[in-house]
């Protein structure tokens, strides 16, 4: 035996004309993305060279800890000063003070 279809307590269908201008009405909302999309000016991630390296102390020797989008050309102002807070400022403080236990 072949079911019928119940009847609806709704006046109209669900998909009419009117429910579909209904929505087309809202604002459309912000889509959400799981991670933020990169800046797309901003350089592809890679290690950093010897030369990078030494242009990156030269400008600090120069100009001290400021101008950091200057530093090193293709490189953003944070890239350049993560890498003198975490890598290079460290390695000279460790370099001189065990040059002076040792001399």
């Amino acid at each position: 035996m072949p079911r019928t279809p119940k009847r609806s307590s709704m006046p109209f269908k669900p998909y009419t004309l009117q429910s579909r201008l209904e929505v087309e009405e809202e604002e459309p909302k912000p889509r959400i993305t799981s991670s933020p999309s990169p800046v797309p000016s901003s350089p592809t991630k890679r290690s950093w060279s010897s030369e990078e390296f030494m242009q990156l102390h030269e400008h600090v020797k120069k100009n001290g800890c400021t101008a950091w989008d200057r530093a090193v050309q293709d490189r953003t102002g944070n890239q350049c000063y993560k890498v003198w807070i975490q890598t290079l400022d460290p390695y000279l403080k460790n370099a001189i003070m065990s040059k002076g236990r040792s001399g």
